[in-house]
């Protein structure tokens, strides 16, 4: 697969990246491992254990490999950064009933392309209106925001969820 520079901004809820993750182990053949390497005693790759780690309470670093290695090769995290393998990079925000932290993506163009199908563009921040169409949110971010639940970049400002600018 080819990797094309420049990630994507974005609000997604856990799920979502469960079901893209496992769309893509499906679709395209390509192993998941956490970053830093914490998942010594997990099976790495398994769904099951995606799933668990992703009900976590904490930012979280998923390394998509586009073909499988040897759990045994991979000794720290210096591995995923050193490294000459194709990779793709998942940079999940934490989530809450309350509030949904940015996530990030970058990596393969399939799964680029997969993740840009499947989210619309374009958020305001809510302190000064300012419009970012290249930020990204998925329909269950959106869903989570029309219910209430804050939407929070990087840096703790609150976003809401447009996909056209304030007219004025």
């Amino acid at each position: 697969m080819e990797i094309v520079g420049g990630g994507i901004q974005l609000h997604v809820t856990r799920a979502e990246v469960l079901t893209w993750i496992t769309t893509w182990m499906e679709e395209f053949g390509v192993e998941w491992r956490e970053c830093p390497q914490t998942i010594h005693d997990k099976k790495a790759g398994l769904i099951t254990d995606l799933k668990a780690l992703l009900k976590e309470d904490r930012d979280l670093r998923i390394v998509i490999l586009e073909k499988p290695i040897p759990k045994s090769l991979v000794i720290d995290s210096d591995f995923f950064f050193g490294s000459p393998l194709p990779r793709s990079y998942f940079d999940v925000g934490r989530q809450s009933r309350k509030r949904l932290e940015e996530s990030s993506f970058g990596g393969f163009l399939p799964l680029k392309k997969y993740v840009k199908k499947r989210t619309k563009s374009g958020v305001r921040l809510t302190s000064d209106g300012s419009f970012y169409k290249s930020h990204r949110y998925s329909e269950g971010a959106q869903q989570l925001w029309e219910s209430g639940t804050k939407i929070i970049d990087l840096v703790g400002q609150e976003l809401d969820l447009i996909a056209e600018p304030k007219k004025s």
